[in-house]
């Protein structure tokens, strides 16, 4: 019987070998990227579900090892048949000799691929980004390569489906994922490295919605729509008040909103104290003409008559800053006699948007009897938010539209940004 039992062990020993062997073994993938290598070895292969030992070396153009490189790790696999998708990542250690380690959790097994995307930095430049698909259990490694490097399309769940184009699953409808040719990385047209690349993969491409476009040189604008409230222009606005007290005996414009011209006439008043400059103007005015026509040049009556055009035109200049015209001192001093009641003119065209006189009140000196805006221009506060203030300058285009008529549009310009900043809104 020890013959036999000792055959029995032998059989069980060769059989056995391979199993222990292939458990332990660890097989190396290289790719080249511009003029640098890159290789990819896990242990143990084929990678196990759990923690497997990533091993990337590096080798510039001259073939000695990249020590001084930072290699970081990004490994997915996405949602599919009910179970959620996993994510992770790793910086390596270095371990001498152009090697980086990193101890990678493959949290599922079966023939469900994970996409392993390596980055290589140096003093802050990408050296090198390699794609590459690991399969726990099932042993090698694939390299992802660039486009027009594809191969075929298949489905995780049912490797046995493969299409030249993509599309769904025909047997569980999920979509088809791409299998890649190994042995080439992206190049950019006309050079001799790598081109950059970003792999995303795709339930990430879905949840952040990523969109396709020709690269191309183009003018990229930003639309900022807000809301606003149209103002005065505050530029053009004129305030019609009195320089003196009296009575309103007569109103040309009695509402508000009225269109007036320039130079139209707005009240006439009474003023006991108008009159009475008037009176003492043209007494002194009298006053002059015959002093001037008895002094003789050279003579003590030619002082005389020198304080006395003082006199009158200090009358003359008061009349006017109470904003008597010139044509109407004119027409007082042709009358000969003092106006009882002096007409008042608007200063500017535009609308009347406040009156605050009737006919027969009493104003006093300072009180502002009507406002006039000119409309011909207006201002739009637009409520700009803080993070759009950046975006926002001077002179800009800008066109508003109303609410009850879109069809009308207006175009201005940013003519004013305000330093301050509304609490309660932030604009």
């Amino acid at each position: 019987m020890r013959p036999i039992s000792r055959l029995l062990m032998l059989a069980a020993l060769i059989i056995a070998a391979p199993n222990l062997n292939g458990c332990g073994s660890e097989s190396e993938v290289t790719q080249t990227v511009g003029n640098y290598s890159i290789s990819l070895k896990i242990n143990p292969d084929p990678p196990a579900v759990g923690l497997n030992t990533f091993e990337i070396g590096i080798s510039d153009p001259s073939g000695s090892p990249v020590d001084d490189a930072i290699v970081h790790i990004h490994y997915s696999m996405p949602a599919m048949a009910g179970m959620p998708a996993m994510q992770g990542e790793s910086e390596t250690k270095h371990a001498g000799n152009g090697k980086y380690r990193a101890e990678i959790d493959l949290g599922a097994g079966g023939k469900f691929p994970w996409d392993v995307r390596v980055e290589i930095v140096q003093d802050q430049d990408i050296l090198a980004v390699t794609q590459w698909q690991v399969t726990p259990g099932s042993k090698g490694t694939g390299i992802i390569s660039g486009e027009g490097e594809l191969d075929y399309y298949t489905c995780t769940m049912h490797p046995s489906v493969k299409q030249e184009d993509p599309g769904t699953c025909p047997i569980c409808a999920m979509d088809l994922t791409p299998v890649y040719k190994e042995g080439s990385v992206p190049t950019s047209p006309g050079v001799g490295k790598a081109a950059p690349t970003v792999s995303i993969p795709l339930y990430q491409q879905q949840l952040i919605g990523v969109q396709w476009d020709t690269v191309k040189i183009r003018q990229v604008n930003m639309t900022i729509r807000t809301v606003g409230h149209v103002a005065y222009n505050e530029s053009l606005i004129a305030s019609v008040n009195l320089k003196f007290s009296g009575w309103i005996e007569k109103l040309y414009v009695d509402y508000t909103g009225q269109f007036v011209r320039k130079d139209q006439p707005l009240f006439e008043i009474y003023s006991p104290e108008l009159v009475s400059t008037q009176e003492e103007y043209l007494q002194l005015l009298q006053s002059e003409s015959r002093k001037a026509a008895a002094t003789e040049p050279g003579s003590r009556s030619s002082k005389n008559y020198g304080d006395a055009r003082q006199l009158l035109e200090t009358a003359r200049q008061r009349l006017l800053l109470w904003d008597i015209s010139e044509t109407e001192i004119e027409r007082i001093i042709k009358r000969g006699k003092p106006a009882t009641q002096i007409t008042f003119y608007s200063p500017i065209t535009g609308y009347v948007i406040e009156k605050n006189v009737v006919k027969g009140r009493h104003v006093k000196a300072g009180t502002d009897l009507y406002t006039i805006a000119d409309l011909s221009k207006v201002w739009v506060h637009a409520d700009i938010y803080e993070y759009e203030l950046p975006l926002i300058r001077i002179g800009q285009k800008a066109s508003v539209t109303l609410s009850y008529d879109p069809r009308a549009i207006y175009n201005g310009e940013v003519d004013y940004i305000y330093p301050t900043l509304q609490e309660k809104t932030r604009t």
